[in-house]
Formats: C-alpha cells, sequence, structure tokens
C-alpha cells in the first residue's frame, strides 16, 4: 500500500499478515498502482499533481526500472506481461494499452484503469470536466471501441473487475458526495 504519514512524503509500503507493523520499501515519493506475482506497479511522483514516472518495481529489494513518464495511473495484466496507463499528453489524458497503443483520449480525465481477467477489456471512471468528480463507467477495447456501462453519477471514484471478469465494482454517488459500491 502507499500512504502519507507524518508530513513526510507519499511512499509505498509492505506488511506481512499476522504481524503488526509495516515496513518502507525505499519508494519515496511513490504510489502503488498495480502489482503482479512479481513485481510492483508505482508511480515515481513528480510533486503534487498525483502525476511522474510509471515504474515496475521487484518485490523484496531492487531498484525500479522506469517505464513510461507523464503517468497518473496504471494497472497490469494477470500475468504482468503488460500495462495500461493514463498517460498527461499536453492538455489532454489518453487511455494507452498495451502502454504506447493510445486507445482513448479526453481533454478531461479517466481514472483507475482495470484491465479485464482475460486482458480483452480496459475498464475506467471517465470524468467528462476536469477538476470535477462527476463521471461514468467506461470500457474500452484493444481496438478502441469505448462502451459507457454506467452513466451519471455525482462522483465516481474507486474501480475493480469481478474475478469471472463478468462484471464491475465502483463506488459512486448518484446525488451529493456520499459513495455506496455498485
Amino acid at each position: 500500500y502507499s500512504a502519507v504519514w507524518q508530513g513526510k512524503p507519499q511512499e509505498v509500503f509492505a506488511v506481512v499478515p499476522g504481524t503488526p507493523e509495516s515496513r518502507p520499501l525505499g519508494l519515496t515519493p511513490a504510489r502503488l498502482v498495480a502489482a503482479s506475482a512479481t513485481e510492483l506497479g508505482v508511480v515515481l511522483l513528480r510533486g503534487f499533481s498525483g502525476g511522474g514516472t510509471l515504474a515496475r518495481a521487484p518485490l523484496g529489494a531492487g531498484a525500479p526500472r522506469e517505464l513510461a513518464e507523464d503517468v497518473m495511473e496504471a494497472d497490469w495484466t494477470a500475468d504482468g506481461t503488460a500495462v495500461a496507463a493514463v498517460r498527461e499528453v499536453g492538455e489532454r489524458e489518453q487511455l494507452e494499452y498495451p502502454l504506447g497503443t493510445v486507445l482513448y483520449e479526453t481533454a478531461a480525465w479517466m481514472a483507475y484503469p482495470r484491465i479485464s481477467p482475460d486482458g480483452e477489456l480496459v475498464a475506467i471512471i471517465d470524468h467528462p470536466v476536469s477538476g470535477d468528480s462527476r463521471g461514468a463507467v467506461v470500457v474500452v477495447d484493444r481496438k478502441g471501441a469505448r462502451r459507457t456501462l454506467s452513466p451519471g453519477w455525482n462522483e465516481a471514484f474507486g474501480l475493480a473487475w469481478a474475478p469471472d471478469g463478468r462484471s464491475l465494482y465502483f463506488t459512486a454517488a448518484s446525488v451529493g458526495n456520499a459513495q455506496g459500491l455498485y
């Protein structure tokens, strides 16, 4: 997990189940965005904007290997062989999957790219207005075809595929900002 403690920069920590303490992994300032069986996906932060350099960091010890600049968020395929990322390019954000292949672009912002268990779709929360948390749950296939699954949320954050890949879970609010799990 990543966290900010006692006014220090955001960093990545590990905790072993059954033990009371977490240990820092030496990745700071950084935000955890994905994990595979052998590696962590981290964004090495460049400031307060939330974006930075996407890197692979081995579990345990070892230096992170940088993959791409200007990444806001990312996800790994289940086997860790491919990456989906939301990148800032000029005044726009783009969804890339695999990394380097643009599937979708917006003048506003998108969040929580999540690759389906079979690797064929990427789900995102698409926010149509910059700086606004209103949004929709959208899936994009490998050819860039986009389909809105759940539009019109007043606030939308958080997204995960069900293990069978047939449905998505997300948190959102239709009115106000008290979010529920859908």
